[in-house]
């Protein structure tokens, strides 16, 4: 037999998820738009919480007759009355507002957000986040949005793609919490970590390995080196800036990790005197970063950039097949080439050329 629906949790109105499927989204929408209010134990329980409020003030009342002291008057139990009432009125507007917000027809959409703070928040305009829904092929036949139910990555409930993506762009673009988002996007907070989790990996799985490759991209390598020379770079065909990103671990073989097999000294770097991992990035001014790794963290970063990378044999494909010479910029650890420019570094970082060559590409550096 089928159960009765959930007041703060309408996307479960069946017993099995059997019976969900079967019923279909149209099924599971009536039951989440009904305009019945509250559910009898939503009452009970509001109920029995100013219950436990007048019962507290019964048992002051006790202990002031036991210790000697005049009983409460008039004037202070229609107080304590009144405070009672108003708790039950505002936890009862409380209740109806999560009622009305985590049903399916309230949910988050596009058009509930103002339009002037919606790049703030999202970091993409109304139009380009409908464009990404129909890319990302989260959109039905019609244009509508899919349902996703949470029971499928071990959760309850459900939340539609539109509103999924939105809980993924806020949570990429600024830093809040679960909770944060519970009035905004009208879903519980599970149900939002569920969400968060699930669409990430939708779009990493489809569209990681495309943006992680270099030749994505070659398209808008003039477009990327004019953007660094007006951001003041000393190199007019600079596409991407590289650097080694060095992850600290514990010590393999020690009191936190004495399974290891590989020996200490693979991951030991002498230069910042610890053990870790390295990955080789690189970032273009659109915000990308490609990465390739893990490594060693007793290796260098040069090798690295050199034998594990595609960006070097790209450049020199580029340069010597259709003679468009591009070049990357990374920190002193890096060797000088055609392809590879630094900052300098010894006596010459010392001169007077030396600190002006420095201090211009430093900031640049940090800013992208």
């Amino acid at each position: 037999p089928q159960s009765t629906p959930c007041p703060l949790y309408p996307g479960r109105p069946f017993t099995s998820r059997r019976q969900e499927r079967s019923h279909g989204a149209q099924a599971l929408q009536s039951q989440a738009t009904s305009s019945v209010p509250f559910q009898a134990w939503g009452t009970v329980r509001l109920t029995s919480i100013v219950q436990l409020l007048l019962n507290c003030v019964l048992f002051a009342e006790v202990l002031r007759i036991l210790e000697g002291q005049p009983p409460l008057g008039l004037a202070d139990a229609q107080q304590t009355l009144h405070v009672a009432t108003t708790f039950f009125t505002l936890a009862t507007a409380r209740l109806w507002k999560m009622r009305q917000r985590r049903s399916r027809h309230l949910q988050a959409c596009i058009n509930d957000f103002d339009p002037d703070s919606f790049c703030r928040k999202f970091r993409f305009r109304p139009e380009q986040v409908r464009l990404m829904l129909s890319e990302f092929g989260w959109l039905d036949a019609v244009g509508n949005s899919t349902i996703i139910f949470a029971e499928e990555q071990g959760g309850s409930g459900w939340i539609a793609s539109e509103t999924m993506l939105l809980i993924v762009l806020h949570l990429l673009a600024l830093p809040m919490t679960f909770e944060d988002l519970i009035d905004e996007m009208g879903c519980p907070r599970s149900l939002i970590g569920i969400a968060f989790d699930h669409g990430t990996q939708l779009i990493y799985s489809k569209w990681a390995k495309p943006l992680n490759n270099f030749y994505t991209w070659l398209l808008w390598f003039d477009e990327f080196a004019e953007k660094i020379w007006q951001k003041g770079c000393l190199f007019r065909n600079c596409i991407c800036f590289i650097d080694g990103i060095f992850v600290e671990i514990c010590r393999p073989g020690g009191p936190k990790n004495f399974h290891a097999l590989t020996p200490q000294s693979y991951f030991y770097n002498r230069y910042k005197k610890l053990h870790g991992l390295k990955y080789v990035g690189a970032v273009f001014p659109n915000g990308i970063l490609l990465a390739w790794g893990l490594f060693y963290g007793s290796q260098h970063d040069s090798p690295l950039f050199v034998f594990h990378t595609q960006i070097l044999a790209a450049l020199r494909r580029l340069y010597y097949r259709l003679g468009r010479w591009y070049i990357v910029f990374g920190d002193s650890a890096y060797a000088s080439t055609l392809f590879v420019q630094r900052m300098i570094k010894g006596p010459a970082a010392k001169t007077q050329a030396g600190l002006q060559y420095n201090n211009s590409m430093a900031p640049l550096c940090v800013d992208i």
